[in-house]
């Protein structure tokens, strides 16, 4: 993807990330943007925390921002996760007959939309296959939320936000710095095309042109909710408007099934692998 499509993306589309960190990924842009300076190529891949696996786990991370074909260019301006790549990662263990079990440790913000409801099906596809655990270490918002709640069970360390179930867009209107440059767009289209052009910088929405991104923002969010009531039931509408809940409250709101450690986790998911194995 080049530099005028992560404009775009960050300035026009709509996102289901938490709003700070889209607010740092658009402050990082503006700099780069106003110095002329290049992005830089990479950034290194968050890596796991705590003790290795069992085995016969296979551990999945998403960490970072959550987007779909992600270029270098994409990656090191956002730390992303390729849905491609976790999609690539998942098969993988699902077909692996040496894998009993799949655990996605996460600490992500969210991100794009695009390929989010189809990783998040994916997820649910697998459970009926294998256990899968989704795991916050940190952070499990928006997009990352929406795939983590497919699957067989959702836990989270103490401290971790979860939730930021929502979709927004972070429409910019740049029309009262054009004209106070002395600039104004006069932009020329077709008579029938109420929406093309729409984002022009320079120019404001009109009425229509709003109520047609709201609508497309209802109809992400219909698709989200829908799929958080079927797979985890015990969340309920009052927490999913958009807000973050930590450690236990989470818990106590239906997000996450357990607050625990990620070794104590992981013994839980060795047992739902095992389900005629007595707990010790």
């Amino acid at each position: 993807m080049r530099l005028e499509r992560i404009i775009r993306a960050v300035y026009c589309e709509p996102w289901l990330i938490d709003a700070r960190t889209h607010a740092a990924i658009r402050r990082l842009l503006d700099s780069k943007l106003a110095q002329s300076l290049p992005l830089p190529e990479s950034i290194p891949a968050s890596e796991a925390k705590g003790e290795p696996v069992p085995v016969n786990i296979a551990e999945i991370p998403i960490h970072g921002v959550i987007g779909r074909r992600l270029d270098g260019l994409e990656k090191a301006c956002t730390g992303g996760v390729d849905l491609i790549d976790v999609e690539g990662a998942l098969s993988a263990a699902v077909e692996d007959p040496s894998i009993a079990g799949i655990f996605l440790n996460m600490d992500s913000p969210g991100g794009t939309v695009g390929g989010v409801a189809e990783l998040a099906n994916y997820v649910a596809a697998a459970k009926a296959i294998k256990p899968v655990m989704a795991y916050a270490d940190g952070m499990m918002a928006s997009a990352a939320y929406w795939i983590g709640a497919g699957a067989s069970v959702v836990y989270a360390s103490s401290g971790s936000e979860v939730g930021s179930i929502g979709v927004y867009i972070p429409w910019v209107d740049e029309s009262a710095a054009y004209a106070m440059d002395g600039l104004k767009v006069d932009l020329i289209k077709n008579k029938e095309g109420d929406f093309k052009g729409m984002g022009m910088p320079g120019t404001s929405l009109t009425t229509e042109q709003r109520a047609n991104l709201q609508e497309a923002v209802d109809q992400i969010f219909g698709m989200f909710s829908g799929f958080v009531t079927a797979h985890r039931p015990k969340v309920k509408a009052d927490a999913m408007r958009g807000q973050t809940f930590i450690g236990e409250s989470a818990r106590s709101v239906g997000l996450v099934d357990s607050i625990t450690s990620r070794s104590r986790a992981l013994a839980d998911l060795v047992r739902l692998c095992n389900p005629d194995k007595k707990k010790r």
